[in-house]
């Protein structure tokens, strides 16, 4: 069964929280496991409409690249195969990557 949200929009509501805890890092990091990037909303991630979102708004953009930063760190501390670990720092680091990339709005 899909989710009802958009996986994307889960994501964002995870990434957006300035002070975030273990609860949260562990929720982004199910969410990368159990998801690939792509274009189906409540299937995949969708790097274009987050790296979108951080491009459109400072803040956003900020919070978002510090609490990925955090994931990396955070990986490494949990109990998961190398695999699993390794598959969630592509994903993160990709996205970091894409975030990177794109031009910024100074609002």
């Amino acid at each position: 069964m899909a989710p009802k949200i958009p996986v994307t929009d889960l994501l964002f509501t995870k990434l957006q929280i300035v002070k975030i805890n273990e609860k949260d890092l562990k929720d982004i990091v199910a969410l990368f496991l159990d998801h690939e990037f792509g274009k189906e909303p409540c299937v995949n991630i969708e790097p274009d409409y987050l790296t979108k979102l951080t491009s459109e708004d400072w803040g956003v953009y900020k919070t978002f690249t510090d609490n990925l930063k955090k994931v990396l760190d955070f990986i490494g501390s949990i109990s998961l195969s190398e695999e699993k670990k390794e598959n969630v720092k592509k994903k993160v680091e990709s996205l970091l990557s894409e975030i990177e990339k794109r031009p910024k709005s100074i609002s």
